[in-house]
């Protein structure tokens, strides 16, 4: 985990924007069918730092505020598989206490 997560996210994010628009057409090569435009892809990537950071229900915030389409483009879908793997973990944990 970086020392300065908010530190870590804005890099990303200015390496995001240097991104050719080409370069992020990733739905094609996955299979996707849609397009993600670049606040949807940030979100993705937040929810993914998010859950790093082991705060599952920031991760969920982060993917409730897709749109539909969005959604249910594969990255979003395999963020929130991971989320909800995170979420069983915790409940099982909880229960085990």
């Amino acid at each position: 985990m970086p020392a300065f997560p908010g530190g870590a996210a804005l890099q990303l994010v200015v390496a995001l924007q240097k991104l050719n628009p080409t370069v992020t057409r990733q739905t094609e090569r996955a299979g996707g069918g849609t397009e993600l435009s670049m606040s949807h892809a940030l979100r993705i990537k937040s929810a993914h730092y998010w859950l790093e950071l082991g705060e599952v229900d920031q991760a969920l915030l982060e993917l409730g505020a897709l749109s539909t389409t969005a959604s249910n483009h594969p990255l979003a879908v395999k963020a929130r598989v991971a989320v909800l793997q995170a979420v069983r973990r915790q409940n099982e944990a909880a229960i085990q206490e």
